[in-house]
Formats: C-alpha cells, structure tokens, sequence
C-alpha cells in the first residue's frame, strides 16, 4: 500500500512540437499553449507538483529539451517530475542537475528493468517514477504498452507489479489509455485492483471531470496520488483551453 502521508493531485502535462498538448486516448493532440506561459499560470494556482511527460521522444526519435526543462525548472516553484527519453543513468543525473526532482521511466522500465536499480543508486529511490501506459483487456485484466499507446508489450500489468522491486522505485503512476481525455471518471476498477498491489507511492492518470471524481477516490483509498490532463487545461462541451486547479476545493477538502 501506498505510504503517501496525504494525497496528492497532480496535473500532467504533455509537450510535444514545442508545447503542451491535450491528446484524446493518447491521440490527436490539441495545442494549449507554451509551456512557460502554462508552468507560470499553475504556479498561481499554488499546485504543489506537476509531472511532464515529452511523447514526442520515443515516438518521433526526438532528443530530451534541456534547455526548455532548465526553463521550467527555474521558473516553477513547485517540484517537477519528467518523462520522456530516459535511457541511462547520466541522463537521469543531468536531469537532477538543472532541478528536476522526479525522473519518470516507462519504456526503459519494461525494456531494461535493471536500469531502475542503477538509476535509484544513483539518484536516490525517492527521485524514481515508474509509469505504466495500460489498456483493459475484455477478461478485465490490464496490459501495458509502449510509444504512447501504440505497441502492446503483451505484458500484464498484474504480472509487472508483482515482480518489480521496490527497494529501488519511490512510485509508481498508472495511466489509463482508455480514459485519457474521456473526462468521464477515473478508472476504478484499475484502482481497486492494483492499489494494494503497489508497495510505494501509487499514482493513477486518467478520466477525471470534477473534484467529486478528486475527492471520492480520496474518501476510498487514501493516501494516494492522482494526476489529470484535461480536467486543469480544457474546459465545456467545446474543449476550449483554460488552465486550471481546485485549489479551494481541495484546501477544504484537507480542512485546512
């Protein structure tokens, strides 16, 4: 079970041709604006983390934007968790490097998982994000995929978990594909069956449209993390862009 002293929500950001996007099932990206622009607006909102994952990386063969996470790095005033690209240690150091606090593995997890030990010696197991793309299979299991959505690993999701070790990993984030951009509601037959199966920080991505799909899955399973797309950069029937977070909501939430 997760050890998260409270839980978290987190937007996710995707960038992509030089700026964040919104993808619908991990497909037709809709621009939202520079991501400078976006990491300042977000800092008024007082978020207290965002998670970047660059899609263009594995699926386009493009190089990390050092530059641009240097930017953000400085310009953010709340940690930063990043993914994307991370095939070796040095890379995942060089990230720590220009300030950020999270490195996200998800292809080089599945490809290489002696990479996540090497990388946790390195940069400390707290610094360490293992996330997983999956799909729901019509037996109701999950199987997870690479290069955003597109190649199927074949491997179960069950399966990943029970053989990962966690002495070498400070989370893991879980992102439904079939959710992503749906805003119909988390997935929460995910939840209920891999939560406990996550002995570190437990993250899920995906399907979030109100605070009520926030705080609901906060009552039930908590401490936890959860991270939305759409739900903090779209908004009505047309999907215009409009960045946001429910700072008040949650604050009440917590009592604070």
């Amino acid at each position: 079970m997760s050890n998260l002293l409270r839980s978290r929500f987190i937007p996710v950001l995707l960038y992509s041709n030089k700026g964040f996007v919104k993808t619908f099932k991990f497909k037709n990206p809709k621009y939202l604006g520079d991501p400078i622009n976006v990491i300042k607006i977000f800092n008024e909102k007082k978020v207290n983390e965002i998670t970047i994952f660059d899609i263009d990386v594995s699926s386009k063969g493009t190089n990390i934007n050092f530059d641009l996470l240097k930017r953000v790095s400085r310009e953010s005033r709340m940690p930063v968790c990043y993914g994307g690209g991370v095939k070796d240690v040095e890379t995942a150091e060089k990230l720590l490097s220009i300030g950020i606090e999270k490195i996200s593995l998800s292809s080089a997890a599945i490809l290489d998982p002696t990479l996540i030990e090497k990388i946790s010696n390195r940069i400390g197991k707290q610094s360490v994000v293992i996330t997983l793309d999956v799909k729901k299979k019509w037996t109701g299991s999950y199987e997870i995929y690479l290069n955003n959505g597109k190649t199927n690993t074949g491997i179960s999701l069950a399966k990943f978990l029970s053989n990962l070790d966690y002495n070498f990993v400070g989370e893991v984030c879980i992102n439904s594909i079939d959710k992503d951009g749906t805003n119909d509601g988390y997935d929460l037959s995910l939840i209920k069956k891999y939560y406990n199966e996550i002995k570190s920080h437990a993250t899920f991505v995906g399907g979030c449209n109100s605070i009520d799909d926030i705080t609901n899955v906060f009552k039930d399973y908590s401490p936890i993390g959860l991270g939305a797309s759409s739900y903090v950069v779209l908004k009505g029937k047309f999907k215009a862009v409009l960045i946001s977070y429910p700072t008040d909501e949650l604050n009440t939430f917590y009592g604070l």
